[in-house]
């Protein structure tokens, strides 16, 4: 069995909720057996904690090319090193480990908020690679 990427957005009190929340949909929709390609097949995430500020797409997007590309030019954001960026990469590449998590804060995550018709709670986004 092969590997694909994810990433999911959810909204609760706290990353634990949210990343409850996410997971049970995920079975729901795709299936209790395994192998589904998305968040249901991890077990546990890990913070990635960045300085205010930093778009988080961009980390996202520098892991992601880390684990293929080696950075290979890619400016790193303030605040964080190449030691995080592998440490990140490797825990983002492992399909049996836990997923990574940001927390989304400021105008984003009241966007995020708005278009899900919350008017509460904290916004993380979950990715990592799921066995499928």
């Amino acid at each position: 069995m092969g590997a694909t990427n994810f990433k999911s957005v959810g909204i609760g009190r706290d990353a634990n909720k949210a990343f409850s929340e996410l997971v049970k949909d995920a079975s729901h929709r795709r299936g209790h057996e395994g192998y589904t390609g998305t968040i249901a097949e991890k077990d546990d995430f890990v913070m990635v904690n960045l300085l205010p500020r930093i778009k988080v797409d961009n980390v996202i997007d520098i892991i992601e090319t880390y684990c293929f590309d080696k950075l290979k030019g890619k400016r790193l954001p303030k605040g964080v090193s190449e030691y995080d960026i592998k440490r990140w990469s490797d825990i983002f590449e492992d399909k049996w480990g836990p997923a990574l998590c940001v927390e989304i804060r400021g105008q984003k995550a009241k966007e995020i908020r708005k278009r899900a018709g919350r008017a509460r709670g904290k916004v993380f986004v979950f990715f990592g690679m799921a066995s499928e």
